[in-house]
């Protein structure tokens, strides 16, 4: 509610509670459905993209922390933790709040949390980004990939939570990971077409295909996407909306109102 976003509270309890929420909002809601009915509290824990989801929550937490301290960023350690725990956690949950003007740090912390944006939280949660599951299925892909390198005749199984995942769920990931990382270019480059720097524009087309907010450059998280002319709010408007529906379903609906106007034709 404040244009300083949870800056504006200067409390370190209340960003303490919000990141356990941002985490909680970031877990599979029918793990809590599940957890729920088998009476077992603990069971989110267990899931996979869970466990994914806290491990990079507390690398980048550490690396960004580390590279904070070592530009004497802020005055204490603990402000380090403190602000670099939260920026973080926003980012990989795709939550949009901000406890401080991150478009300040080091080049090396905004692009790290410009990365934990795309990656974004669970399946079937509040999160935008790729999600957990899909970065766990590319990783595999490039780890078997490697052993076939070196090992042409193996043959590679892929499993996800103890299951096998099926050749058409690998196909259905490169291709949502290929076609969104092909927005994120392609609106970024119309975005600099209106004269925004390479930064803004395509910290603009993440924040919004993300459904994470605030960008880098004019579109910081003290800052606003007034810059941008109405036709580029359009282009941005239609992004959030590709964003929040997982992109494909948008394609095919254009892919299906072309092949209609074709056939007319």
């Amino acid at each position: 509610p404040k244009n300083e976003s949870i800056k504006a509270f200067h409390s370190p309890l209340v960003e303490f509670t919000i990141i356990v929420f941002m985490l909680l909002g970031s877990i599979n809601l029918m793990i809590y459905e599940r957890s729920w009915r088998e009476k077992k509290p603990f069971l989110i824990f267990s899931y996979f993209e869970t466990k994914s989801l806290l491990i990079i929550s507390f690398v980048a937490i550490a690396l960004a922390t580390g590279n904070l301290w070592i530009n004497h960023f802020y005055n204490s350690f603990w402000e380090d933790i403190r602000y670099a725990s939260f920026q973080v956690v926003s980012a990989l949950t795709t939550t949009g709040f901000a406890s401080d003007d991150f478009n300040t740090y080091p080049p090396f912390v905004k692009s790290l949390l410009m990365f934990l944006t795309i990656l974004g939280g669970s399946a079937g949660s509040t999160a935008g980004g790729i999600k957990q599951f899909r970065l766990l299925i590319l990783s595999q892909i490039l780890h078997g990939e490697i052993k076939k390198t070196l090992h042409p005749r193996i043959v590679i199984r892929y499993t996800l939570g103890k299951k096998v995942i099926d050749i058409n769920l690998l196909s259905a990931v490169l291709s949502f990971v290929f076609v969104y990382g092909l927005t994120i270019i392609t609106f970024g480059i119309l975005l600099t077409l209106g004269g925004h720097d390479i930064i803004t524009s395509f910290s603009a087309s993440i924040a919004c295909l993300t459904s994470f907010g605030p960008g880098l450059g004019k579109v910081g998280p003290m800052d606003n996407f007034n810059i941008f002319s109405d036709w580029q709010k359009i282009l941005l408007s239609i992004e959030m909306i590709m964003g929040r529906l997982e992109i494909l379903p948008v394609v095919s609906l254009v892919y299906l109102v072309a092949s209609s106007f074709n056939k007319k034709i």
